[in-house]
């Protein structure tokens, strides 16, 4: 009995999700501390203090100004910080796994068990997966350069 390529991808993505949510569970309660950097600042703004750490006070402490956005996006639906940050990250890792997952439709020429051994090694990496809920944006930045790679990966297959 033969395995099929799309098979083997659907069986990495359950994989990845089983990995995922028990890695998670046994060892990410916490929330890294660096998070709340962004937090303070994504709370003040939606607060009406400006980008601020300490409202009155002009100084920029952030390094990642996409993600306060995002976090203060969060703060105006009411979700909050530590929870919001904590979905986006899982939500940006999910949508690495997949992108990898298929991205043998978005590269010319790319094997389908490349694209799903890949989504398999980066879903169920446990330092990727710890990340992934850090509070940090760490799973957004995997997300942007594995797709920026994916695009320049395509530009040169055409």
């Amino acid at each position: 009995m033969s395995v099929k390529p799309h098979h083997i991808r659907w069986l990495a993505l359950l994989s990845v999700v089983v990995v995922f949510v028990w890695h998670n569970s046994t060892t990410q309660p916490w929330t890294l501390d660096d998070a709340y950097i962004s937090f303070r600042y994504a709370e003040n703004l939606v607060a009406g203090h400006g980008l601020v750490f300490n409202p009155g006070e002009r100084v920029e402490g952030y390094t990642n100004f996409l993600w306060v956005m995002a976090v203060a996006g969060a703060n105006l639906l009411g979700v909050g910080s530590v929870a919001g940050a904590k979905v986006m990250g899982g939500l940006a890792f999910a949508a690495l796994v997949g992108l990898l997952a298929w991205s043998h439709r978005i590269v010319p020429g790319l094997d389908e068990r490349v694209a799903a051994a890949t989504a398999l090694v980066v879903g169920t990496c446990g330092i990727a997966s710890r990340w992934a809920l850090s509070g940090m944006e760490v799973p957004l930045v995997m997300l942007l350069v594995g797709a920026a790679l994916l695009v320049h990966l395509r530009s040169r297959a055409l």
